[in-house]
């Protein structure tokens, strides 16, 4: 019998591990970590993440800050003292309109990232996208195999997924989207299971409950897991 595939056991790691908040917010955590230890020990110096760096115009605002509370200066100035200069270029060309032909036949000899990166927007983020395909991954494999034993007993004695990655979950589950042709035809993404549905009710629920009857208490905390829940992410 063929072992289960490795994203199965990504999936009933998470779960059973981070039961106490949404586990796929916890997967990022450590993903991102793993990500910026990449970054800035192998990749910062390197001419083709320096090429993806300046065709997505930085990082965005939040993951920016990311970098920066890491305190390496010489990152930080490899790859934003680029970043600056081509910036700059961006707003004297954009006041130059009367000047668009020229423009263009210009920027038809620039290296690509730096024609990208002139109209790059923030969900363009490198890693924006990783954390996008991180969690559709993780949250397909997850309706994969969200009939397996192990991992619904795991999800059933957690707190469930937060709500923008439980939205996420729903919506990937009516999606229709095929993951893959099979000798038997392709296969598509499974719809969320009642179980997995009710689940969710339940602790979401719950949460309000709890959090309308704490409201007037004094020292509860029970708030800041309804906003973390809310919003998804640990940092609260």
């Amino acid at each position: 019998m063929a072992l289960p595939h490795i994203d199965y056991h990504a999936v009933l790691d998470a779960v059973t591990t981070h039961t106490e908040a949404c586990p796929l917010c916890a997967a990022i955590d450590e993903a991102e970590s793993s990500f910026w230890d990449s970054v800035l020990f192998s990749q910062v110096g390197t001419e083709g993440f320096q090429d993806q760096f300046l065709a997505t115009d930085g990082f965005c605002r939040p993951h920016a800050r990311d970098l920066a509370a890491r305190n390496d200066g010489t990152a930080v100035t490899m790859l934003y003292v680029p970043l600056l200069a081509h910036r700059r270029r961006w707003i004297e060309e954009e006041t130059r309109r009367s000047r668009r032909l020229r423009r263009w036949l210009r920027r038809r000899r620039e290296h690509p990232a730096v024609r990208t990166g002139a109209s790059a927007s923030s969900h363009d983020c490198l890693l924006c996208r990783r954390i996008d395909h991180w969690s559709t991954r993780f949250l397909i494999n997850l309706l994969r195999h969200q009939h397996d034993g192990a991992v619904r007993e795991a999800l059933t004695t957690g707190s469930g997924l937060c709500v923008p990655h439980y939205r996420r979950l729903r919506a990937l589950a009516g999606s229709g989207r095929v993951l893959g042709w099979l000798p038997g035809g392709p296969e598509r993404v499974p719809p969320a299971a009642p179980w997995l549905v009710d689940l969710h009710a339940e602790r979401f629920d719950e949460l309000a409950r709890d959090a309308q009857s704490a409201a007037h208490g004094s020292g509860d905390t029970v708030w800041k897991r309804l906003i973390r829940t809310m919003e998804g992410g640990r940092g609260w």
